[in-house]
């Protein structure tokens, strides 16, 4: 150390005995950090070995680490890196090793436990609120006590120790403890306002979201303020998966939406005017396709991916778009405005309710008793749509107040409605119908198609200018195949593949509505005579000029 030499001896003396003073304290103060340290690590030793000894860590198929441990003598499994376990160590360490940890031997104990589950740990499948194990069903009621539902070939019971490994969050409550001897047509009185048909596909959705298991189908229910869509959803989750966070609003991004997914068995969003591309998307991915990716974070490349399955139910769109694959996958629900005759305060309406809610879920258990039994015996019927929703509905009928027939019978009728609504919202969709209303079979190139379509006057320049309407030949294939089913289901088939005697490939359209000894033209050489109809309003046959400029539905 230097000394400043004009500095008087005393003063010199001075500042080097402070000096050797602070040398001294950071002597001692290092030797008790080191000591403190050491001491951290074997208080993180003890706790980790208290902890694989007292738990068993694991990872499941999304990679997070999980532990099942026992409290108060019951199994609990709980995500590592949590509030929850970081609690259940510090009462772990005091209950064992007889002293509070601090928040390093915490901290240090979860990251070695964390890399244990990742690395050493076996994967095993975690469930959220329904798990299938073997041909069984179990489900976490998800009150304090961990009572589960078993469900079997052979009835339902009410078990204190599920062999499955249920995880919860704080948003989770309790479904109602089930009783026998109820009946479905219970729940009708508080979900008013819909057709016999409608109820029934409301009850099918309900019973097949306790399949482990998906495809699901999207319940989507629309309807003008008043008609009591959030107090239907409410009711509904009330029977499968109950939660604080029921009625969201819809998510900002698709990470966002796949995270909700994650933390509830059911998802439903309310107050949707309208459902944006990405996030049906993303809906149709976890209804049906059980896999879904996204970005782990902005600021990198790395990916997410989520192989998840879950029931779904959206309020409020009332503009299913054909364009999108969700309206393939959808129920679809109207209700009407509620009769003020019908309304009843909050306090009344899930008094009552609740008063009868175990008795009605018995009665949607055993619906799913009967699914479980019927499953394999399912043969001999046409899938309308959604093959995997449809089969277990139809077994669940056996345990249901009406019958295989009237299940298909609601569920076609449902279809047919969805696909009128998408034909009379969408401007190609309308013109093909129209172009082929009287014949049974045409072969075009693509572009005498087009130019078919561009030949409407009936279409407005603002529609032609829209998303809707393909903007080149090019674009044309693509939005005939997004109307296709909804155009089979009017009985017009489109090859847009077929290979004609010449080995040009065209496009086939075949109207099984029409019968053959009713063609009016069935070759290509014939097709100027149906570009002289370029205007509906010059047919009879024609859907006829809109006011708006815009155009009309050719389906009665």
């Amino acid at each position: 150390m230097k000394i400043n030499p004009f500095l008087k001896q005393e003063e010199q003396n001075n500042v080097m005995n402070e000096f050797n003073a602070q040398v001294t304290d950071s002597v001692k103060t290092s030797g008790t950090q080191a000591a403190k340290a050491k001491d951290d690590i074997s208080k993180a030793e003890s706790l980790i070995k208290t902890a694989l000894a007292n738990g068993e860590y694991f990872r499941d198929e999304l990679k997070r680490p999980f532990a099942t441990v026992n409290i108060n003598g019951k199994k609990r499994t709980i995500e590592v890196n949590s509030r929850d376990f970081r609690a259940y160590l510090i009462r772990l360490n005091n209950q064992v090793n007889k002293h509070i940890a601090n928040r390093a031997t915490i901290e240090t104990t979860i990251a070695f436990l964390i890399s244990h589950c990742l690395y050493d740990g076996e994967q095993k499948a975690v469930a959220f609120r329904v798990a299938g194990l073997k041909n069984d069903i179990y489900v976490d009621i998800g009150d304090e006590s961990f009572h589960a539902i078993k469900i079997t070939t052979d009835g339902w019971s009410v078990i204190s120790e599920p062999p499955a490994k249920f995880f919860r969050t704080q948003s989770m409550t309790a479904l109602p403890i089930p009783v026998k001897g109820g009946s479905v047509l219970a729940l009708r009185k508080f979900l008013p306002q819909m057709t016999d048909n409608d109820f029934i596909m409301i009850v099918s959705w309900l019973v097949s979201s306790f399949s482990p298991r998906g495809p699901y189908a999207i319940m989507v229910l629309d309807g003008p303020q008043g008609s009591g869509k959030s107090t239907m959803v409410r009711v509904l989750r009330s029977l499968v998966d109950p939660s604080k966070a029921s009625n969201r609003l819809i998510p900002g991004n698709a990470r966002d939406l796949a995270i909700n997914a994650l933390s509830t068995w059911v998802i439903d969003y309310d107050n949707m005017s309208g459902c944006p591309r990405w996030m049906s998307d993303v809906i149709c991915s976890i209804a049906t396709e059980g896999t879904f990716a996204t970005r782990a974070l902005y600021t990198d490349a790395s990916e997410m991916v989520f192989p998840i399955m879950r029931p779904i139910c959206l309020c409020g769109i009332d503009d299913l778009r054909p364009e999108s694959d969700m309206a393939q996958r959808a129920i679809s629900i109207h209700l009407a405005m509620m009769k003020k005759t019908a309304r009843l305060p909050e306090e009344l309406f899930w008094a009552e309710f609740n008063e009868i809610k175990s008795a009605i879920f018995g009665a949607v258990l055993d619906a799913v008793v009967a699914a479980l039994q019927n499953k394999k015996n399912v043969a001999n019927i046409k899938y309308p749509r959604m093959a995997d929703f449809t089969r277990f509905s139809v077994a669940a009928t056996a345990g249901l107040p009406w019958g295989a027939e009237d299940f298909l019978a609601a569920y076609s009728g449902n279809i047919n409605s969805i696909g009128n609504a998408q034909l009379e919202g969408d401007p190609v969709a309308s013109v093909i119908a129209f172009m082929m209303k009287e014949h049974h079979e045409l072969i075009l190139s693509a572009t005498e198609v087009y130019n078919f379509m561009e030949t409407q006057t009936w279409i407005s320049d603002k529609v032609k200018k829209s998303e809707a309407w393909p903007k080149s030949v090019n674009l044309l294939k693509g939005k005939l195949t997004r109307v296709s089913t909804y155009l089979e289901a009017k009985g017009i088939e489109m090859n847009l593949n077929y290979r004609s005697s010449d080995s040009i490939r065209k496009y086939k359209f075949i109207n099984h509505s029409l019968s053959k000894n009713k063609i009016l033209h069935q070759v290509t050489s014939r097709f100027n005579q149906i570009l002289t109809k370029s205007s509906p309003s010059e047919s009879t046959n024609s859907p006829g000029d809109n006011s708006d400029g815009g155009y009309e539905s050719v389906f009665d």
